[in-house]
């Protein structure tokens, strides 16, 4: 997830670490704050809470602007006060959505599958992404997890929202 912070951006872990892992293609100026963020100039989750920490912070308008345009990174405060029911609904239509998306693709002729076969699994890795993503805020909601914010975000307001 990533939180808009007094015009900074911030990225949960995970959200980094899947960045650099999975994408084809990553700007060398995201590269680059991803690991100015790291002490040790290289980055990992040592856990899940520590995946889920807003800690690699993002200052080149570039780059945020790169990450806002990322429409499978979640926006923290666009569902923050999202009702849990709604939440609820919206990650299963897209897991349905993923289902039906992949039995297509596996239904299509064989030369468009060959054609599309890395476009389509990375546009289906970021729908999974997004749909995880989700699940955690949900999660954190009903208090399963805890997300760890940077002392700028007052996040006491959602604490309470199930």
């Amino acid at each position: 997830m990533k939180l808009k912070i007094n015009g900074s951006m911030y990225l949960q872990k995970y959200e980094a670490v899947y960045i650099l892992r999975e994408l084809a293609r990553v700007p060398v100026p995201i590269m680059e704050e991803i690991f100015k963020n790291s002490k040790h100039g290289f980055f990992f989750m040592s856990d899940l809470n520590d995946g889920l920490r807003f800690n690699c912070v993002f200052h080149r308008q570039e780059n945020m602007r790169w990450i806002t345009e990322q429409d499978w990174i979640v926006d923290y405060d666009e569902y923050a006060e999202m009702p849990l029911y709604e939440m609820e609904r919206l990650i299963q239509d897209l897991k349905e959505k993923n289902t039906d998306d992949v039995k297509d693709f596996n239904e299509s002729s064989e030369s468009h599958r060959r054609k599309h076969f890395r476009e389509e699994r990375d546009r289906l890795h970021k729908l999974e992404h997004k749909i995880a993503s989700l699940e955690y805020m949900v999660s954190f909601r009903k208090g399963e997890v805890a997300f760890d914010f940077p002392e700028e975000y007052d996040a006491i307001e959602v604490l309470g929202h199930a």
